[in-house]
């Protein structure tokens, strides 16, 4: 029973050093080849790039041209190239191998690999196409749009040969109804060996009328024995999906210095490809070359994937992942910025938004001549940094201590911005003389004066919202008690001066 374990074990062992020595498969990461096209007529030689090799390989290794797919000795014909044969190193890296076609070379796909000569033993593939080759200039056509097929490698050595339009769920042995030549006895009728048509234009029209909606596909056949020349080259008749334009979009557009810009964005997808961003550039940037004030990543540079969502907002500079303004430490300088989505080229997806900074604007200031003042006398409220930053029909107004603002009528007021647009009606500073310069109000410009009590002086937005700080004085009454003694006393002197006059004449005409 020992031995028989012990036996297992070897064999095990044994088993995993073999598999450990098996070469790396075809899902190895490592670009190892390079071919100078996708796309070849048979009579071309097929270069090919050394750009990497395994190390210390573990068998004979070679570049293989084999039609696709294949299987390492089964698949008959193909071109092989030593690489590292027989414990000897035939090709290094950096070296360009030419592969010359042979008369085993068919026409259709075919794989540069390299390879171990086991039936495990591939390393890459590089598929390739040997031969006539169709490509539709786009994947789907809207429904009576021209369908523009572009050609290569279609040549004369062929023979005659015809174009077939299947539908998509067709068999390809299927005889179509859209069937066209390309040579006919021996004369291309494309023009050329290379180029491309249109469908409804061609020669002999390969298709009359518009096609349904609907999945096709176009092969190249050779005349006598129906064999397929080209690649089988799909394309659809139909409403292309609709892509998703990506939005941006901020509460305002002026911001001061040090104040919050939060981006909101939506309708962010995959379509926007790998690598998308959300950029702030200062105003009329050169993309590419000028960089970015702040930006955030939309959908991954790896795999295209949502970073943050189809929807959500940005508030820079904090969530900045990057740019000239590091997140959170700095704020955003005055001026003109551009807020966009971008591809990974620098491809502008959907609209910008322009937005500006400003720099802080002090607030206003209002202040009176004195704080108590007589009804009937003149007041003066001086005003100060006054500026267009403060919006449209701003108002400097006078209250009555405890009014309810928006409720309650002003007793005067007058305007500092234009209603219409918001430029400075008096300057940025100045004084009224209420009442004589009051604009509006229950006591109109030079009509009453101020009743005695107690007043607010502020500054108001259009929607009544304060500006700055509320300044307060008071107007007393005149003291008409003390007039009225001053002249009873002054005419009481006079009586007694009056008075004594008179005793005194008498008194001077009794001497007598």
């Amino acid at each position: 029973m020992k031995r028989k374990l012990s036996l297992l074990l070897v064999l095990a062992l044994v088993a995993s050093m073999f598999v450990s020595m098996l070469p790396a498969q075809a899902s190895s990461t490592t670009d190892y080849l390079t071919v100078d096209k996708t796309v070849y007529a048979k009579s071309d030689k097929i270069s090919v790039k050394v750009n990497a090799l395994p190390e210390n390989p573990t068998g004979d290794l070679y570049i293989v041209l084999y039609p696709y797919p294949y299987t390492i000795g089964s698949t008959t014909g193909g071109v092989w190239v030593d690489v590292f044969v027989g414990g000897q190193q035939k090709v290094n890296v950096g070296d360009t191998v030419e592969i010359t076609q042979n008369a085993s070379t068919r026409m259709g796909a075919f794989s540069v690999s390299l390879v171990y000569y086991t039936q495990t033993g591939t390393i890459e593939d590089n598929i390739i196409h040997v031969g006539p080759y169709l490509e539709p200039t786009k994947p789907i056509y809207a429904p009576g749009e021209d369908i523009i097929i572009n050609f290569s490698n279609i040549t004369d050595d062929l023979g005659d040969c015809w174009f077939g339009l299947l539908k998509g769920n067709e068999p390809n042995t299927n005889r179509s109804s859209k069937e066209r030549y390309a040579i006919q006895n021996g004369v291309n009728q494309l023009g050329g060996t290379s180029g491309s048509f249109n469908m409804d234009t061609f020669p002999d029209k390969l298709i009359t009328g518009d096609l349904p909606e609907g999945d096709y596909k176009l092969i190249l056949f050779k005349l006598s024995n129906r064999a397929e020349l080209s690649n089988v080259a799909t394309f659809t008749v139909g409403q292309p999906p609709q892509k998703k334009v990506p939005k941006l979009s901020v509460a305002k557009t002026t911001f001061t210095e040090g104040e919050d810009i939060v981006v909101s964005f939506s309708d962010v997808s995959t379509d926007m490809g790998k690598g998308a961003w959300l950029a702030m550039y200062p105003e009329n940037p050169t993309l590419g070359s000028t960089q970015s004030y702040a930006w955030a990543m939309l959908t991954a540079s790896a795999d295209g994937s949502l970073v943050h969502g189809e929807s959500g907002s940005f508030t820079f500079p904090e969530d900045a992942e990057g740019g000239s303004v590091p997140a959170g430490t700095a704020t955003i300088t005055p001026g003109k910025y551009e807020l966009m989505i971008l591809a990974a080229d620098y491809t502008q997806l959907g609209e910008k938004i322009t937005i500006t900074v400003k720099a802080p604007v002090p607030d206003p200031v209002v202040s009176v001549g004195k704080t108590t003042y007589t009804v009937g006398e003149a007041i003066e409220i001086k005003y100060e940094n006054i500026s267009e930053d403060l919006g449209k029909g701003v108002w400097l107004a006078v209250y009555k201590k405890g009014a309810t603002l928006g409720s309650t009528q002003s007793h005067v007021w007058a305007m500092l911005t234009a209603s219409s647009d918001g430029s400075l009606v008096h300057g940025a500073s100045g004084t009224f003389t209420f009442p004589e310069d009051a604009e509006g109000g229950s006591v109109h410009a030079g009509s009453q004066t101020l009743d005695a009590g107690a007043y607010d002086v502020m500054i108001l937005a259009a929607d009544y919202t304060q500006i700055g700080q509320t300044v307060s004085f008071e107007i007393q009454a005149k003291n008409t008690t003390t007039g009225d003694t001053s002249m009873a006393v002054t005419c009481a002197v006079v009586m007694m001066a009056i008075g004594a006059m008179v005793i005194l004449q008498r008194k001077k005409d009794a001497v007598r």
